[in-house]
């Protein structure tokens, strides 16, 4: 008898097809769900540093301001200061007493795009109540959005797609 132990190179060539069939169909529903991920995540910071914002401000019993820079290039960037509007561009520019404020820039998060409503893009938190005026900040890629919304008490929120 003439047996087998192993596969034909037909059988083999076939297989390898079939595989790259299958990760052909798979990769554009991956880069999509990474870009899912990547806006969220996008969202989660922004959020989590709007909340620390307010905080520093209640905490130190001082006002406590988020500056973000939009540029016409869709890049942009953010960090916090008890002096007022910072140019997060500039090394140490943004700081609460003296010390440089964490600077969070669009290269973290690819294709993910900032606007707001806020003047100059920018939100100053109270020192006594974290109090500041309302507005929103929206957070898009590929179509899909998150707003992030801060109340008249400094409240913020997200609204996911």
């Amino acid at each position: 008898m003439d047996s087998h132990n192993g596969f034909t190179l037909a059988e083999l060539m076939v297989a390898i097809a079939i595989i790259a069939i299958a990760a052909s169909l798979a990769t554009p529903s991956f880069s999509g769900m990474i870009d899912k991920q990547r806006l969220q995540g996008a969202a989660d910071r922004f959020y989590a540093d709007l909340q620390l914002t307010r905080s520093e401000a209640i905490k130190r019993h001082t006002a406590v301001t988020l500056s973000a820079t939009i540029s016409e290039n869709d890049s942009w960037c953010y960090a916090q200061s008890d002096t007022g509007r910072c140019n997060c561009n500039i090394v140490a520019h943004c700081s609460i007493e003296n010390i440089p404020s964490k600077v969070t820039k669009s290269s973290n998060f690819k294709n993910v795009k900032l606007t707001s409503t806020f003047t100059n893009s920018s939100v100053t938190f109270s020192g006594t109540r974290g109090g500041t005026r309302a507005g929103r900040y929206v957070l898009t890629n590929n179509g899909v959005s998150y707003h992030i919304v801060v109340d008249a008490l400094g409240f913020p929120d997200v609204i996911p797609p």
